[in-house]
């Protein structure tokens, strides 16, 4: 699909209910990562997210309703998992300085970490997104984060760097989007991302922190932005705020984003943390759909 396509997409959200719901022993979930299942070993859409105790696992038949499939044995946090001629490569971030990845042949057990990007001194680096342009790898990843209240920190900008092959080395590290203070989507930061590959271009779904007059506060959004070559990117487009109510009420913390061309569509799953205060997390699902789909009609 395109990047005009993708631009006059309708988003709405699939549900006002998470479709992957907290746990009592994992009350926080984030940083999703989708596999659907044209791009998974069984045939099954498999989802990969963060908890306080590690990255989880879980399956589904449908990509609605999802069962533990169990907790992944590696270190690590952010992670993403995509598919390369036969294998699974997962992505995670280490201690805010390094981004390593794990080889998969069945997306359970995992091989030990390479670390294909360090940040430079006192650089944050997270949110690891692999990308394939042709014959090279790009790697998107969140650099440097903002300080919220309640200690709360949101990445600032996003980075890219390329790569001969999948698993690295990334080098040649350049910022493609940056928080401005003039924008009012992205004026504290533009948060964790997922890229949507399009056929002549480029999208990014990005998890943004903006200054909320009205709640004398932050405020979280999520916001698309396009570009043709994945390097320089147009302005934001906002497509969903937060509730003021509610599982998804706090802050949006990630996004995972898969482009169905036989529906015309995008699902696009983030995750979201409450208001109280000590945040519970869940994960919900948002579609996208060309407004010349008819689909639409239905």
């Amino acid at each position: 699909m395109t990047i005009g396509e993708l631009a006059r997409a309708a988003w709405f959200p699939f549900s006002d209910e998470p479709v992957l719901k907290k746990r009592w022993y994992l009350p926080r979930l984030g940083s999703p990562s989708v596999l659907s299942p044209g791009s998974s070993p069984d045939g099954k859409w498999h989802l990969f997210c963060q908890s306080w105790i590690g990255i989880q696992h879980f399956l589904s038949s449908n990509g609605i309703a999802w069962h533990a499939a169990g907790r992944l044995s590696v270190m690590g946090t952010d992670p993403c998992v995509v598919p390369d001629m036969g294998r699974w490569y997962l992505f995670t971030a280490r201690d805010g300085r390094r981004l390593c990845v794990h080889a998969s042949e069945d997306l359970r057990s995992w091989g030990s970490a390479t670390v294909v990007l360090e940040g430079e001194r006192n650089q944050v680096v997270g949110h690891p997104q692999p990308c394939k342009v042709g014959c090279q790898w790009r790697l998107y990843f969140s650099l440097g984060e903002n300080e919220l209240e309640g200690g709360r920190t949101i990445p600032l900008s996003v980075a890219v760097a390329s790569a001969p092959a999948v698993d690295g080395p990334y080098r040649n590290p350049q910022m493609v989007i940056a928080a401005d203070a003039d924008d009012p989507a992205i004026n504290m930061g533009v948060g964790p991302c997922s890229v949507l590959p399009c056929q002549d271009g480029f999208g990014l779904i990005a998890s943004s922190a903006h200054w909320n007059r009205s709640k004398v506060g932050s405020g979280s959004s999520l916001v698309l932005f396009l570009s043709q070559d994945g390097i320089h990117f147009g302005q934001p487009r906002q497509l969903l705020s937060n509730p003021e109510s509610g599982w998804a009420s706090g802050f949006f913390t990630g996004t995972s984003c898969i482009c169905k061309g036989d529906e015309r569509s995008w699902y696009c799953y983030y995750a979201a943390i409450d208001r109280a205060p000590i945040p519970s997390g869940s994960i919900g699902l948002f579609l996208g759909r060309d407004v010349q789909n008819p689909l639409l009609m239905d």
